[in-house]
């Protein structure tokens, strides 16, 4: 996602054009705040940040580190929670809202949600709802849910007031603060974007975990659902600039671009998979270092264990092979494992908090 060609593949534009990066939606959001922004002498250098995405795709943490004062962030690591994306919470409010409706007009239970039509435009007016809650100046008015004919040609007209959201969201937003607090982070920067964080209820959850006034929150002129979108026009407004009139630029003629200080970067692909007992063939749970990451690199992640199966940290570019085995796991539950990759390519592996033990060693 992000910015990833200069001109868009037309029928009249058939040449070959050049591909000068991919923003993901994490960096975005930190290029959009400026955290990234060297000509501003008065913006402070952030070492660490943390970037709290929590829209349709989930829950996601990720957290950077600033390469010196070149301006460049590298991506420690990554958390993603997709039990707690915006469709979940706006299937929450459309149940709800089902249900209100069902007992007001003496439906029978259930009836009305699983009906296709029905559900389409309860969603539809539960997703403006929540919009209308979260643009809202007067935090604690009610918002009202309203369809005509939602079902069989009755109307329906329901209020939702912001201890009742409260009360429906309470589980997600625990599991929300849980998620938070599991990550122990102590920075510098505190960044959000996406739909879900705009909502009053998990604005306060954020806000309770990370209030804290010693973090930058970010510029207050970048809304959280518009974050990406702007990050990405900025980078490309300044690539743009670099390349001066000539947007449309061929990879052979390419006279201008971006500059990127010289860092090492890691020639390999490392993921975590795991394998059957007595099977060889493993199937990959998640890459914790892409190709071409800049080194050192230093990722955590987290997966839970099934006694059935073996794991390991696979190699999976620019071949696929078995770097190291993952022992004496616990049968049940879950495991964090930490790995780092130096810039001489040395691999060292954590498991549980644990001390750093090298690969090959």
């Amino acid at each position: 996602k992000g910015w990833k060609s200069l001109c868009p593949k037309t029928k009249s534009n058939k040449k070959k054009q050049a591909v000068v990066g991919i923003l993901t939606d994490a960096a975005a959001v930190c290029v959009a705040h400026g955290i990234t922004d060297l000509t501003n002498k008065h913006q402070k250098q952030y070492k660490h940040v943390l970037v709290v995405d929590w829209g349709a795709s989930g829950l996601t943490l990720t957290q950077f580190r600033s390469c010196g004062s070149s301006g460049m962030l590298q991506q420690v690591s990554s958390k993603r929670d997709t039990s707690l994306k915006a469709s979940i919470f706006v299937d929450t409010l459309a149940k709800h809202v089902a249900s209100q409706f069902e007992r007001k007009n003496k439906f029978p239970s259930g009836e009305v949600f699983e009906n296709s039509k029905a559900r389409v435009k309860l969603i539809s007016a539960c997703e403006t709802a929540l919009k209308t809650m979260s643009n809202s100046n007067n935090a604690n008015a009610p918002v009202h849910v309203t369809i005509d004919g939602l079902y069989e040609g009755v109307d329906c007209h329901i209020p939702i007031s912001r201890p009742r959201w409260d009360m429906l969201t309470s589980r997600l937003l625990k599991s929300a603060q849980s998620t938070f607090e599991s990550l122990a982070f102590k920075g510098d920067a505190v960044l959000v974007s996406g739909s879900v964080v705009s909502m009053p209820s998990a604005k306060l959850v954020v806000d309770k975990v990370f209030g804290d006034d010693s973090y930058y929150r970010g510029l207050a002129t970048i809304p959280p659902e518009e974050a990406v979108a702007m990050g990405c026009a900025r980078q490309g407004a300044q690539v743009l600039e670099l390349l001066g009139d000539h947007p449309q630029v061929d990879i052979g003629n390419m006279s201008k671009s971006p500059i990127c200080p010289k860092l090492s970067l890691s020639p390999i692909s490392l993921g975590l998979g795991g394998c059957s007992n007595g099977s060889e063939e493993a199937s990959m749970l998640a890459v914790l270092i892409d190709k071409g990451t800049p080194l050192p690199a230093h990722m955590t992640h987290v997966f839970e264990v099934n006694s059935s199966e073996q794991y390991g940290l696979y190699q999976t570019s620019p071949s696929e092979k078995l770097v190291a085995k993952l022992e004496e796991l616990p049968e049940t539950g879950t495991v964090e494992v930490l790995i780092e990759l130096s810039t001489s390519g040395a691999l060292s592996i954590s498991l549980q908090g644990g001390p750093l033990v090298r690969v090959g060693a």
